[in-house]
């Protein structure tokens, strides 16, 4: 790892302990290329949300009396992308790599479409997705919240990309090559003291990373200038402070080992650290262990100092989750398809503003007159542009032999070939980028519907590597939500599972998501719009070649993967059961079985769960057991520490 580099003045002055030097050098060792990125981006999206005038450009339009005309593109080329990707969504499958081992994939897959509904994960990632179209990268976070559930809410939220840092020598896409990450974020000083109430506040501001920004712009909580905006005084605190989380990567020695427990079935394979397994090992609930050398993330939280002291992130890896774009191999930093498109769509503004002011500026009409040439030159001002008028002249004004004293005023003489300069960056914003029409739907022409879906797919051709990356992420995002699912969420929560036999609820249990291998499949979405039109396109053509093959039972499949609504499809497919029951013995017994298993594993489950509640009870009780006698001795050693501290009694002395 890097990192490490000679003392800086600052650091002398303040006597910071060596761990917050190191991880200082780190960081201004990755803000100086993350810095880089943010010139870039900064502009990217001022182009994106139509704001794509310099401010120099824009002062030297308002001295000439000028227009500052944008037909923002770009904001369109944006939206279409994000628009194919929300239109073509996809889903994490989890298959696990043992035979037989069909129920836990079942569970898990389901496991996490619940975690994805409950924080409104596909909105959030396309966010961050839009985000990487535009300025090359997108940040999201996976985690448990816990601030209202202690049993811990899921939360895949989109992150502003200006508030990433990186590691300066990752260059992989997803930045998967990265050791260290951080998040630099201003709260409100409030804010901050409620989440570190154990802290002074003297030290929550991380004023050193705001000094070493590197985006050119001014910080109030730089050192250098934290006061220069307050003339009130000098001891007056900034409105929010900075604060910096960092995640990174170390290589630690882990025992796994058999665990069991009474109340478990079986023996579970966890990996536990030195401390966690010298508690296990006392208690003698190790059955076998053997050492392995793993890489782990760690968590800090930095202010002036250290506020939270390093410790393993929730997932064990990286909980901010980054989706590039296209790299520049120069400058080492990745950029989207807005920078393509920055300089034809300058261009051609620039363009249509000088066509106006050529137009604004030159004569639209009127005429030239000498003086003396009409009878009274306010009336002739005035009746001029009028039919029902008479504009009068003086005598001989229209017959002198010498030339007529009034003549219309010459028309703008428009340079040859201007127009068509606008033309070709108007198209070249387009070209640029390889977005064809097609893909934006708007080719107005009349071609084969069969010829447009092959453009239309040309176009997202251009865009593979985006849509590579997004899949990229689905697979690092759901190896993070895989285990959250089996460390956090394995309490016995309800899942929903949509199977064969209609939607039923079962128990995710520790048991169900045991040490098994995962194979992480990103899969096309069967909900997604698109995905359900082209399937319903082949199944038309194939199913007059299957028509005599085709049931009841086998058109309710059909209609399950139809664009009707979901509600009509659930109606289609309860009638069809209903009509199959009504005339057959055997499916109504099929039925009565089916709902007396679930009957019965709804009852195991009730049972599972009064005797997961009678273990924590026990639990609990030891635990209070253990610290009153705890409780005990401590008064115990401390009532004989006083009384070896006071000397012999007068008793004795005598």
């Amino acid at each position: 790892m890097a990192g490490y580099y000679s003392r800086a003045p600052e650091d002398e002055a303040s006597g910071d302990n060596p761990y917050l030097q190191r991880l200082k050098g780190w960081y201004r060792e990755d803000v100086a290329k993350a810095a880089r990125w943010r010139k870039q981006a900064r502009e990217d999206f001022q182009f994106r949300d139509g704001d794509q005038w310099s401010p120099e450009d824009k002062r030297l339009l308002e001295e000439q009396g000028r227009p500052a005309i944008v037909f923002n593109r770009i904001g369109v080329l944006v939206d279409a992308v994000v628009g194919a990707e929300v239109g073509n969504r996809r889903e994490v499958r989890y298959i696990p790599r043992e035979s037989g081992d069909s129920l836990p994939n079942e569970v898990l897959t389901s496991a996490a479409e619940w975690f994805r509904d409950q924080c409104d994960a596909e909105d959030e990632e396309s966010a961050a997705f839009k985000d990487a179209i535009t300025s090359g990268m997108g940040w999201t976070e996976t985690r448990l919240d816990r601030a209202a559930n202690p049993d811990g809410d899921p939360k895949i939220e989109h992150i502003d990309a200006f508030e990433m840092v990186w590691d300066c020598n990752a260059v992989k896409a997803n930045l998967v090559d990265s050791r260290r990450r951080w998040r630099v974020r201003k709260v409100e000083r409030a804010e901050a003291e409620k989440m570190f109430p154990d802290v002074d506040p003297a030290e929550l501001d991380a004023a050193w990373a705001d000094a070493d920004g590197g985006d050119g712009e001014p910080s109030r909580n730089d050192p250098a200038n934290r006061y220069a905006a307050s003339p009130e005084g000098k001891d007056r605190a900034p409105d929010k402070v900075t604060i910096v989380a960092c995640q990174y990567a170390e290589d630690v020695v882990l025992h796994k080992a058999a665990i069991f427990s009474p109340g478990m079935a079986q023996p579970m394979v966890v990996e536990l650290d030195e401390e966690k397994f010298a508690v296990a090992q006392k208690a003698g609930s190790v059955l076998n262990s053997v050492k392995v050398r793993r890489e782990r993330v760690v968590q800090c939280i930095l202010g002036s100092g250290v506020l939270k002291q390093a410790a393993p992130t929730q997932t064990g890896g990286f909980t901010w989750n980054c989706i590039t774009g296209l790299k520049d191999n120069d400058k080492g930093i990745f950029y989207g398809v807005v920078r393509r498109a920055k300089d034809p769509q300058r261009w051609a503004n620039k363009w249509l503003s000088q066509i106006l002011h050529i137009l604004n500026s030159q004569a639209k009409g009127g005429v030239l007159a000498e003086r003396g040439v009409f009878e009274d030159d306010r009336e002739a001002e005035a009746s001029w542009a009028r039919t029902d008028r008479i504009t009068y002249l003086e005598k001989g004004a229209l017959s002198n032999p010498n030339g007529a004293k009034v003549q219309p005023k010459p028309m703008a003489q428009f340079p040859a070939g201007f127009d068509r300069l606008l033309q070709y960056a108007d198209e070249m914003i387009v070209k640029a980028t390889g977005i064809n029409m097609e893909l934006l739907g708007m080719r107005e022409v009349n071609q084969p519907g069969v010829l447009e879906y092959q453009r239309k797919q040309s176009g997202m051709g251009i865009l593979a590597s985006f849509f590579d990356s997004l899949k990229r992420y689905r697979k690092i995002q759901g190896r993070g939500m895989l285990k959250l699912i089996q460390d956090y969420l394995s309490d016995g929560r309800m899942v929903r599972i949509l199977g064969t036999d209609k939607a039923q609820y079962v128990p995710l249990t520790r048991q169900a998501v045991a040490d098994i291998e995962y194979d992480i499949i990103v899969d096309d979405a069967p909900t997604s719009p698109n995905e359900k039109e082209r399937t319903f396109q082949l199944m038309m053509q194939l199913l007059p070649m299957f028509k005599e093959a085709l049931g009841p039972e086998e058109m309710a499949v059909v209609a399950e993967y139809s664009p009707l609504p979901a509600s009509f499809v659930e109606k289609v497919k309860q009638a069809i059961a209903a009509k199959a029951g009504a005339g057959n013995p055997a499916a109504q017994a099929q039925l009565q079985a089916q709902q007396i298993r679930i009957a019965a594993e709804q009852a195991k489950h009730a049972l599972e769960m009064g005797k997961l509640a009678v273990e924590r009870a026990r639990m609990e009780h030891e635990k209070g057991i253990a610290l009153i006698e705890q409780e005990t001795e401590r008064i115990k050693a401390k009532a004989a520490l006083t009384a070896a501290q006071r000397g012999p009694t007068v008793g004795a002395l005598n």
